[in-house]
C-alpha cells in the first residue's frame, strides 16, 4: 500500500510507514497533498527532451528507451528522410506516457521513489549550450566593435576590348599552362633564353612585317623580386604592387643591350583576360616596347612585351594588343 502523506510504497500489513511513520490504517484526510507528480510538468519536459518526463516520474529504463530511440532514429535521417514520420510518433509517445504515467503515480496506481538519476542529463545539455550560446553572441559582439583590419584595393582596371578570335590559330605558352590566340599569318616562335642566370621558354609572335612583336615569358614564381612570398602577396592583392613592379623595370634595363629612352611606369592597372596586369613603356632604338606583367595564379608569372616600330601599321598594333588579350589559363 501507499502512504497518503508521503506517497511511499509499504507492505500490505504494515501499520505504520516506513518512511514519515505516518499511521497507513488512519483513513482521516492527509494533511499534506496527496499530487506526488505534476503530469503538466512531466508533459513540458519531454515536449523539450523525448524521455526527460519519463526520468522525472522516476522511470529510468523507460526514460532511456525513448530518448535513445529518439536520438538514434534521428542521426539516421540525415540519410533516410522517411525516419521523421517515426521519430515524430515517438516525440508524441513520450509526451502521452509522461503525463499518464504522472496521473497514475497520484492516484496509487504506479509507484514512486524519486526522481530518476538521469534526470540531470538534460539539465547539464542544456547548461551548455546555453554557455555556447553567451559565448558566441560576446564574441560576436567583440568582433562588431573591433577595428576592420586595413586593405589594399588596386586601382581601377582599364580592359583592353576582347580579341576577335575567329580565324585565329590558338597555342600553349610553353612552360606555362596558359593558352594564347595569334592571326593565322602572323609568325610563331619558340625559343629558351637566360636571364639573370635562369632559364626561360619565350613564345614570340611576330606581325608578317615583322613591324610588331609580341613575346611571352614563362617565369618561376622565384624570379619574382622577394620569391614566393611576394607572389603570394601579389596574389592575395589582386595585382602588383610598386616594390615588383620596379624590379621588373631594373630587370628589363639591366638584360638589355641597347640603353632604354624615355621610360614610363604607367600608374594604371590593365585587365588581361581577367588578370590584373602593371604596363611599363619605353623605347629601345627605332623600336616602342608595351610591357605587361601578369600573375595569373601562384605558379605562373608572365612577362608580355609588344615591341611596335615607328613603322607599324594601326592594324597590327591593334592585333597586337588583342593577342595579349586572348592569354587565357
Amino acid at each position: 500500500m501507499f502512504c497518503q502523506k508521503c506517497g511511499k510504497e509499504n507492505s500490505d500489513d504494515a501499520t505504520f510507514c516506513k518512511s514519515c511513520g505516518a499511521n497507513l490504517t488512519k483513513k482521516s484526510t492527509p494533511t499534506v497533498k496527496t499530487e506526488i507528480r505534476d503530469h503538466y510538468a512531466a508533459l513540458f519536459l519531454s515536449l523539450l527532451v523525448p524521455g526527460w518526463g519519463q526520468w522525472y516520474n522516476g522511470k529510468t529504463w523507460d526514460g532511456l528507451i525513448i530518448f535513445g530511440a529518439f536520438l538514434i532514429l534521428c542521426i539516421f535521417a540525415v540519410t533516410f528522410s522517411s525516419l521523421f514520420i517515426i521519430i515524430f510518433l515517438i516525440w508524441v509517445y513520450g509526451m502521452y506516457d509522461a503525463y499518464t504515467s504522472a496521473d497514475k503515480i497520484n492516484r496509487g496506481e504506479l509507484g514512486f521513489t524519486d526522481k530518476s538519476r538521469l534526470f540531470w542529463i538534460p539539465v547539464v545539455l542544456i547548461i551548455l549550450l546555453l554557455v555556447v550560446v553567451v559565448a558566441a553572441f560576446v564574441y560576436g559582439m567583440i568582433g562588431a566593435i573591433s577595428p576592420a583590419p586595413a586593405t589594399t584595393t588596386a586601382p581601377s582596371i582599364q580592359v583592353i576590348p576582347q580579341p576577335n578570335i575567329q580565324g585565329w590559330n590558338e597555342h600553349t605558352i610553353p612552360g606555362t599552362h596558359m593558352g594564347i590566340y595569334s592571326p593565322q599569318n602572323w609568325i610563331t616562335t619558340s625559343q629558351v633564353v637566360s636571364i639573370g642566370g635562369k632559364e626561360y621558354t619565350v613564345a614570340r609572335f611576330a606581325s608578317p612585317d615583322l613591324t610588331t612583336d609580341v613575346s611571352a615569358f614563362s617565369m618561376d614564381e622565384n624570379s619574382i623580386p622577394g620569391g614566393p612570398a611576394a607572389s603570394e602577396k601579389e596574389i592575395n592583392q589582386g595585382f602588383i604592387d610598386s616594390d615588383t613592379y620596379q624590379g621588373f623595370m631594373t630587370g628589363i634595363s639591366s638584360t638589355n643591350t641597347t640603353p632604354l629612352t624615355n621610360i614610363i611606369q604607367d600608374p594604371n592597372y590593365y585587365s588581361i583576360s581577367g588578370h590584373p596586369a602593371r604596363k611599363i613603356e619605353f623605347d629601345e632604338g627605332n623600336a616602342h616596347v608595351l610591357c605587361y606583367f601578369v600573375i595569373p595564379d601562384e605558379n605562373t608569372l608572365i612577362m608580355e612585351l609588344m615591341a611596335t616600330t615607328t613603322q607599324a601599321t594601326n592594324n597590327d598594333r591593334t592585333e597586337g594588343v588583342e593577342l595579349l588579350q586572348s592569354v587565357s589559363g
